[in-house]
């Protein structure tokens, strides 16, 4: 008798260590097997999240970031929706897109989107390069495309579009915080034209002014994703 009870709690302990070990979910603080976790939540509190309008995995997301259509985060997970008016992808993503939709102004951003440049430094020849699928949409779409940027360093970017072979006519334009990239894309746009926004920071695209225009669709830029 005695050594069923010592088998039994053994076996206990062991069940005890064993759900100890198991990972807890980042919402409810329960602990579950691997299997039920995703990205450190439990399918439970995900489905409840999502259900909800709001992204299960990072609170700091807005509720203006979560698609509706297929409730997916459009700031975490890899998601494009054509009913929000955005997507995701590289210079060739936005190539194909432009080819689509056949837009009538195409906006781009210039620090780690047109550009390898960081946080408005200026560009350094040898040492930083441009999206030679992007550089290549200006021509072909010339007198549509305009630099949109927080970026000051204006004639220094000229010089180095210019000398990667962009056009010398390109319009650069530099806004400081807290005016609005989208205030800006909107009021150059006519009643009924289409325009294309491409930038690599959610923010900017999620902004409500652009978000909400029905003839703005927005790219998330990233740079070699294929």
């Amino acid at each position: 008798g005695s050594s069923q009870q010592q088998r039994r709690e053994q076996q206990e302990q062991q069940q005890q260590s064993s759900s100890c070990n198991r990972p807890t979910c980042s919402h409810c603080s329960r602990r579950f097997s691997a299997l039920w976790l995703n990205r450190g939540v439990c399918c439970e509190c995900e489905h409840a999240a999502r259900a909800d309008g709001r992204c299960p995995f990072t609170t700091s997301c807005k509720a203006m970031w979560f698609c509706n259509h297929q409730q997916r985060c459009l700031k975490c997970e890899t998601h494009s929706c054509d009913d929000c008016r955005f997507s995701r992808g590289d210079g060739e993503h936005v190539a194909c897109l432009l080819a689509r939709l056949r837009p009538d102004r195409i906006f781009l951003d210039f620090d780690r989107t047109l550009a390898s440049t960081r946080s408005g430094a200026s560009p350094v020849f040898g040492k930083d390069s441009v999206d030679v699928d992007l550089c290549s949409l200006l021509w072909q779409n010339q007198g549509t495309c305009a630099i949109v940027t927080r970026n000051s360093h204006v004639q220094e970017i000229r010089d180095f579009l210019t000398a990667h072979g962009a056009p010398e006519d390109l319009p650069i334009h530099s806004l400081k915080r807290p005016k609005s990239k989208a205030e800006y894309i909107l009021a150059d746009l006519r009643d009924g034209e289409q325009a294309i926004f491409v930038d690599d920071t959610v923010a900017e695209l999620m902004d409500p002014m652009v978000s909400s225009s029905s003839g703005v669709h927005r790219v998330l830029f990233i740079r070699g994703l294929i």
